[in-house]
């Protein structure tokens, strides 16, 4: 029997809104916006955009519709349904995709089994969270056993479906558990997707890229009937464009992979027109246990008026994109020369998805002029600071981890390291952090000679040259080339699969450098045994660890790498810090974001095996201008103005800088 779930309030009316949590502020990007509207031809004025919201229109979660700032989901759990639709211009969901047709293939006890996960459910409903939602239905499979055929189960199904209140993207969760004393061979869960080219639409779906092991593919079922293999073996990222039927925009449908090394292939049934109609893919995994449990995560992320970039960092692009125009665009953002005019003003709780004054392309030209006003704000600082030389010796700060700030930015212990790796300082994250890990080490007394150092996933980084330069020992890693997660670092030029692409001839001379340094191919998510003998100094990592997979994959490196120093040895690492500290966070998939809580209960596990973290310092409380302004996309790097400021960004929803972590390992130095 179905046990329907809601926890929700149990009032007779519809529960408020769900509101995005609150960010830290971002009064210089504010100000800017104003300034910009105030002196635009229109004369507009400006009321302060407010940021996305989430409304639970229906809570019965038989009927459920939630509407967010970019989509409208509909169906009916107790069949697990969740459909899925872009909305339009005016609010209006134009036809929506289905989240739905999933199976259950396994062995247990001899017997090949397919089991449909809709026609199994026993429980289902809406959670409500702190800035989001979750959608659940929980499948229950049973087999007659014994000479009374009595149905005992043998494994459980659930489905989660986390919409966000601040984000465009659809967080998709899967676990099977088997039952206790109950065994699976060959556990097959799938994840699916329907009703992709209905009859009618503005959009059909022709064609699968998915980026696997090999790199980039694209597969076409055209002229082809019945269930056609457009994928086979693992993949990190799939795409499915959206192409338009009678001209106009183009959508697209990201699948961010989490765990995808566990995919064993994606199939789709095409319609006699050749477009897709259908799709599933399937993970696989050799045994679970009695008891165990496999975990599936999926983010899937699917935009109007999309740019068909066949990247997997469109994916990224896209949502930043998406959360500045859906706040640009909010429902306070109608204002008439006079005043508001009440009859275009959304409905309390809804959002207006366009601004009736602001369209799209003014928001983007707006966007570029800020970041412009931003980019000669700070070009000015550092041509001011450049009068000042920079120090010919390191300067102490304080040995502690700490979180990116403009203080550091224009601090005389940060343009020493940019002096000596041949840089000219500038308001970004990714210099802080290559200069924050030296300085740190410097502190506590590791770059000396003779002194020998453990890096990991470096990439083409200028630091094993760096440390070598002073004396210290360096073993770099990074991730063997062969391995299939190394591709896209590989196409991107961050991978070292060799010595020589370490050497910085402006730092040492190459005889030097090959004495003092030294390669090896090395898994951070499996250290070796002779790794972990402690008999480092020190060790190091620069944004490596939060593409791990998971929050508690990267906390196990961390935790895994104190086995290689020797007392008293220092270990410093940078990641993704996601400045909300308590709101919702992204815990898996290929880029995770650890907020202040994640780092606390990590001190206090590295605490109890002796070692210690020293406190993070966190710059909120005393922000300078560059500490609120958030950049969002083009970024530099996409056509975007050079120089602009670039210590907070949009990542996934979620306004982040970078932290470094310090680590002192436990016992007598």
């Amino acid at each position: 029997m179905h046990n329907a779930t809601l926890t929700v309030e149990s009032s007779g009316r519809i529960p408020d809104d769900v509101p995005a949590p609150r960010s830290p502020a971002v009064t210089a990007a504010e100000s800017m916006m104003d300034a910009a509207l105030a002196v635009s031809p229109a004369g507009l004025l400006h009321a302060r955009a407010t940021a996305p919201s989430l409304l639970l229109e229906e809570r019965d979660p038989r009927r459920f519709v939630i509407t967010t700032a970019w989509h409208e989901y509909s169906g009916d759990l107790s069949q697990g349904l969740v459909l899925q639709a872009l909305r339009g211009a005016e609010g209006a969901p134009g036809s929506p995709i289905c989240h739905s047709g999933n199976m259950l293939e396994c062995h247990h006890r001899g017997r090949a089994l397919s089991l449909d996960v809709e026609a199994n459910i026993v429980d289902f409903g809406i959670r409500r969270l702190p800035g989001r939602v979750v959608l659940f239905h929980e499948s229950r499979f049973s087999r007659p056993e014994g000479l009374a055929g009595r149905l005992r189960p043998f494994a459980r199904l659930r489905y989660e479906y986390a919409i966000s209140a601040d984000n465009p993207v659809l967080q998709l969760t899967v676990t099977l558990t088997a039952e206790p004393g109950r065994r699976l061979v060959a556990p097959r869960i799938t994840t699916a997707l329907d009703a992709l080219s209905p009859a009618g639409a503005r959009t059909a779906i022709r064609r699968l890229i998915a980026w696997g092991p090999a790199g980039k593919a694209a597969s076409q079922p055209a002229g082809q009937t019945g269930a056609v293999m457009l994928h086979e073996g693992p993949a990190r990222h799939l795409m499915l464009p959206e192409e338009p039927r009678y001209g106009g925009a183009a959508q697209a449908c990201h699948l961010r992979l989490g765990d995808g090394h566990l995919l064993a292939s994606v199939k789709g049934t095409p319609q006699a027109d050749g477009m897709l109609h259908w799709m599933v893919l399937r993970y696989a995994c050799p045994t679970l246990p009695r008891g165990g449990s496999m975990t599936i995560r999926e983010e899937r992320l699917r935009l109007d008026e999309a740019d068909i970039d066949p990247m997997p960092d469109a994916m990224e692009q896209a949502i930043g994109s998406a959360v500045s125009v859906a706040i640009e665009a909010s429902q306070d953002a109608a204002w008439d020369a006079g005043g508001t005019s009440p009859e275009r003003r959304p409905a309390p709780g809804r959002i207006a998805f366009r601004s009736p004054h602001v369209t799209t392309g003014e928001t983007a030209a707006l966007r570029a002029n800020i970041k412009l006003l931003g980019s000669a704000l700070a070009q000015s600082r550092l041509a001011a600071r450049a009068a000042t030389e920079a120090p010919i010796g390191p300067q102490a700060i304080g040995l502690a981890s700490r979180a990116c700030c403009q203080a550091d930015i224009e601090g005389d212990w940060l343009h020493y390291w940019c002096r000596v790796l041949g840089t000219e300082p500038h308001y970004h994250r990714k210099l802080w952090e290559d200069c924050t890990v030296p300085q740190m080490l410097w502190e506590a007394g590791m770059l000396e000679p003779g002194m020998r150092g453990l890096g990991f996933a470096v990439g083409r980084e200028d630091l094993p040259a760096l440390f070598a330069s002073r004396g210290v020992e360096v073993l770099a890693t990074d991730l063997d080339g062969t391995d299939s997660r190394a591709t896209a670092w590989t196409e991107t030029g961050q991978h070292a699969d060799r010595l020589e692409s370490l050497h910085r001839p402006r730092l040492l001379p190459e005889e030097g450098f090959r004495r003092r340094v030294r390669f090896r191919p090395v898994d951070m998510s499996a250290i070796p045994e002779d790794l972990l003998q402690g008999e480092f100094d020190f060790v190091w990592s620069v944004c490596a660890l939060e593409h791990l997979g998971s929050l508690e994959a990267g906390e196990a490196f961390i935790r895994t790498a104190m086995r290689c120093l020797r007392p008293g040895g220092i270990a410093v690492h940078t990641t993704e810090y996601n400045l909300n500290p308590t709101g919702p966070t992204i815990e898996a998939g290929p880029t995770v974001l650890y907020q202040r809580r994640h780092l606390e209960g990590l001190g206090e596990r590295l605490a109890a095996s002796g070692h210690e973290m020293l406190p993070l310092r966190d710059p909120t409380g005393d922000q300078q201008l560059f500490d609120q302004l958030v950049d969002l996309p083009p970024y530099t790097q996409q056509g975007g103005p050079a120089d602009a400021p670039h210590l907070r960004l949009v990542l996934g929803g979620h306004i982040v800088t970078s932290a470094a972590i310090v680590i002192r390992a436990g016992g007598k130095a």
